[in-house]
């Protein structure tokens, strides 16, 4: 419970240092009085025109997909600093010290003069938006005079400006400089969004989501009150919200890991080259309109949230540096709002509330980034338009230092139906071509073949090892036969299983509807009109037989449309596990709230040692290159003690799940919290068909997959050994052998063809026979590898043999034979030398090698440090180490 002990009064005597002011979302740029009070203006104009313009570029074809397609903006805040230092506000000439009301001072003469109808227009706007932004955002931290000046704002990019300037350490006392609108709409809310830059004063907060966030719920709350944006309608203010701030009718289909950072624009995106013709990616603009859009969700519940979390911040900023401090912060503003302890928003505590939002992570997180968006699309009257969807996929690449690499490529699409069958729609839809960070493909999802109902679509977007999942609602929203766009639409998760019909019971103030859930999918017409209000709306699952209530939670939704991806309980869960203080395979079964591993161990940045292996650098990567832990992924790590962990993740409850796999060896895992056996894993790739385990195995996937055994004595070394079944929490080896990659569905073998678990491809045979030679020692060391001839094969390497993938390091045994093998198959002779290799021994340990035949009986010599002894089957010998090393040559009999 937060005690208020001071007043706001007492903001007065805070002394508020430029140099605290954050890195994020604010544009530093250097200047020295000393050359001429006025040339700061040019620097500073010249520098938001170059950052706009490229931010313009950033999301062009972002902007190009709107409907009505406006017109790019973006306010910014300018810090003026001399050697790298900020410099220091002038207090005496805007007779600012405390907090209270700013006072706008036009310039009234040459060249930074307004026309008077545009100045009377801002003027007005300010007017009549003041109360609201008071109430919304609170008081200026720091009030007095702010000079405003007209600017030119034209930069080169189509259908763009520069926006408005906020200098709060201008020579001269704050400014204020904007461009002169077209439009007044646009004219009012860019004007509101620059107030509020100015209302935070110097003490900004260190991280986009709140700085650029609160604004922007701000900008949209104060923009919607009637008659806040003079000579502007009521539709006129939300195309423009819809278009820059507000994502509340698709954010459910961007909430994804990625998508959070503690400064939404890499710093290198504005001063780098762009990629070669130009960038169309970067998701700088959607982290601003989700960021807005979650705390714009939480305004619903709480008004006055904002500026109660502005009052308490502007009392000590330096008291709120890391997530957890401003969750304490959050909860206890809610308990004060709510007047009661144990406050909830969206049925959640904040800090739950906070880690639900993938936009208010705030960590930075290096590594491979997939982020999707999706929206629904009109469907043209009297077509075969059934569900017409704009899916976008954006991949990057951030490093350790926050930089972000746009990258190109290729992702498959993979499109499954309600009852997991794959289907396609069009040639072009298949893949989804990136070029700088930025994808996109429109498929028309048809109706559904067995009838002409809604049905659930997960689409699977896989990218260099990586998977994003979504689930949209085909015929939902329009189709040709029925085009006009529906206002209530979603999905289900977390029920296949279920034989009871069910509804999605909406309740809001004033009003009930319930809609069926045909195949995952519902939808509906809400004619209230009040309904596309901000509201808290309860959404119940139903048994429509009995009424009963199967799960309920509570949703915000923003103006407009209400678009819901309703997932089960037991869809978020919190794996816990306890960890060793030894190297081991490692990994979450679900999507980790906050991937971040050095956050989930609780460990420094430079105490993480974890990694996994990269197949397109053909090594291992690790933390913080590679700073995220994912669902279907697999690591080593190696804890400095044994950790208890809980990690708190999303998953789809009672859903097949896909990972996916580059060519050649991945290390992954199995996305549930159960055991796993190939007769439940379905394999596709690119366009091909699915295939079960057995199927692919050998064509689409190695036959042998690899799990990771913790050596018995040394803790920073371990052995590879073939794996029957995928354990949660652990790690395998898996091996594409398609060049387009591979993915596995887990779960799916009991929605269609199950298969029993993959027997080695070319067994039995005549003439063919198998044996595994089993390694252990005295101190409980175990590995295997296995020799074999079959008719059709060659002494080389061919599809029969089985790679052994490249381990972390420890006690292990392998086949040389042109590259290390698990498993060497040649065509049948007898007196044929294989050559076994062990490596990661111990001297002075005895270690054993036993004989167990598999498929036929075989004796063998063994050719050991120029001794020889023959081992028939199930026989052994043994041998002392004498080195770290050992080869042998083995003759089969």
């Amino acid at each position: 419970m937060i005690t208020r002990n001071c007043g706001r009064a007492a903001l007065a005597a805070l002394v508020f240092a430029l140099g605290s002011l954050s890195q994020a979302a604010d544009l530093f740029v250097e200047w020295s009085p000393s050359r001429g009070p006025g040339t700061y203006i040019d620097a500073a104009e010249q520098a938001v025109r170059n950052a706009n313009q490229r931010l313009a570029e950033l999301s062009e074809s972002r902007l190009a997909l709107m409907p009505n397609r406006p017109t790019f903006s973006q306010p910014i805040r300018v810090i003026l600093t001399q050697n790298g230092q900020a410099l220091p506000v002038n207090r005496i000439a805007s007779g600012r010290s405390g907090s209270g009301d700013i006072t706008l001072q036009f310039d009234s003469s040459g060249s930074r003069a307004f026309p008077t109808d545009y100045q009377n227009q801002l003027i007005g706007t300010y007017s009549a938006s003041k109360s609201a932004m008071d109430a919304v955002f609170g008081p200026a931290a720091v009030g007095g005079i702010v000079k405003v000046l007209n600017y030119d704002a034209d930069i080169p990019a189509r259908q763009a400006v520069a926006g408005g300037i906020y200098i709060p350490n201008a020579p001269n006392g704050p400014e204020i400089h904007f461009p002169v609108y077209l439009s007044a709409t646009s004219a009012g809310v860019n004007f509101i969004h620059t107030l509020l830059l100015a209302y935070t004063g110097t003490n900004s907060y260190p991280f986009d989501a709140f700085n650029e966030g609160f604004v922007r719920a701000a900008t949209m709350k104060v923009a919607r009150v009637p008659g806040a944006i003079p000579n502007s309608t009521s539709g006129e203010v939300e195309q423009t919200l819809d278009s820059l701030y507000d994502a509340s009718a698709v954010y459910h289909w961007s909430n994804y890991p990625g998508l959070g950072a503690p400064t939404f624009i890499a710093a290198n995106l504005l001063n780098d080259p762009l990629p070669i013709g130009g960038s169309t990616g970067g998701i700088y603009l959607l982290r601003y309109k989700m960021a807005g859009t979650a705390w714009a969700k939480l305004l619903v519940q709480y008004p006055g949230f904002i500026a109660a979390f502005n009052d308490y911040y502007q009392r000590n900023p330096g008291a709120y540096t890391s997530e957890s401090d401003f969750a304490g912060l959050g909860q206890g503003l809610l308990n004060l709002l709510n007047g009661n302890p144990g406050a909830t928003v969206e049925g959640l505590s904040f800090a739950e509330w906070m880690q639900r939002q993938a936009i208010l992570d705030l960590n930075l997180n290096p590594g491979l980034k997939l982020v999707p968006e999706a929206f629904p699309i009109a469907g043209a009257a009297a077509t075969n338009d059934f569900g017409v969807f704009g899916i976008v996929l954006n991949v990057f690449k951030t490093s350790p230092t926050g930089s972000e690499t746009l990258l190109s490529g290729l992702s498959y699409p993979i499109y499954w139906r309600n009852d997991f069958t794959r289907f396609f729609t069009t040639a072009q839809d298949d893949q989804i071509p990136i070029a700088g960070g930025y994808g996109s493909v429109v498929p028309n999802f048809l109706a559904d073949e067995s009838a002409n109902t809604i049905y659930r679509v997960a689409v699977d977007l896989p990218y260099q090892g990586k998977n994003v999942r979504l689930y949209l609602p085909a015929g939902a929203y329009s189709t040709g036969s029925n085009p006009t766009p529906k206002n209530v639409y979603g999905t289900v998760v977390g029920y296949d299983g279920s034989s009871a019909s069910l509804q999605v019971r909406l309740t809001w103030p004033g009003g009930v509807a319930a809609f069926p859930v045909v195949k995952g999918a519902f939808s509906g017409t809400i004619s209230d009109p009040n309904f596309a209000l901000e509201q808290s709306v309860q959404v119940d699952l139903q048994n429509i037989g009995t009424s009963a209530i199967v799960a309920s939670t509570v949703m915000n939704k923003g103006r407009g449309d209400f678009s819901v991806d309703f997932r089960s309980p037991g869809s978020f869960r919190i794996f816990s596990t306890n960890v060793s203080g030894a190297l081991q395979s490692f990994s979450i079964p679900y999507e980790p709230l906050r991937p971040n591993p050095a956050r989930i161990f609780g460990l420094a940045d430079n105490q993480m040692l974890i990694g996994r292996w990269n197949a397109f650098i053909g090594g291992y990567q690790f933390y913080p290159d590679d700073g995220e832990v994912g669902q279907g992924l697999g690591y080593f790590v190696r804890p400095p003690a044994a950790t208890p962990l809980s990690v708190p993740g999303r998953t789809s409850e009672d859903t097949p799940l896909a990972v996916s796999l580059t060519p050649g060896w991945n290390l992954v895992s199995a996305p549930v919290d159960s055991t796993v056996t190939t007769a439940n894993i379905l394999v596709t790739t690119t366009s091909q068909a699915v295939s079960t385990w057995a199927e692919a195995a050998g064509s689409l996937v190695g036959a042998t997959f690899f799990k990771f055994t913790p050596d018995p004595v040394n803790p920073d070394r371990g052995t590879l050994v073939p794996a029957t079944s995928f354990e949660p929490g652990q790690a395998y080896f898996v091996r594409s052998l398609s060049n387009d990659g591979a993915v596995l569905v887990f779960g799916a073998g009991s929605r269609g063809r199950v298969a029993s678990p993959a027997a080695p491809t070319g067994y039995p045979v005549p003439g063919a026979w198998r044996s595994r030679f089993e390694v252990t020692s005295a101190l409980g060391h175990y590995s295997v590898v296995e020799l074999a001839q079959s008719p059709g094969t060659s002494r080389g390497y061919d599809r029969e043999d089985q790679p052994l993938p490249l381990g972390p390091g420890g006690f292990q045994a392998q086949l040389l034979n042109g590259e290390s093998l698990y498993r060497d198959v040649r065509p049948p002779k007898n007196m044929e030398v294989y050559t076994l290799s062990l490596t990661g021994l111990t001297p002075g340990v005895r270690y054993w090698i036993k004989n167990v035949p598999a498929l036929g009986q075989k004796s063998f010599s063994l050719y050991i440090r120029g001794g020889s002894t023959m081992v028939s089957p199930c026989g052994q010998t043994s041998f002392v180490a004498s080195s770290t090393a050992e080869t042998i040559q083995v003759v089969n009999r």
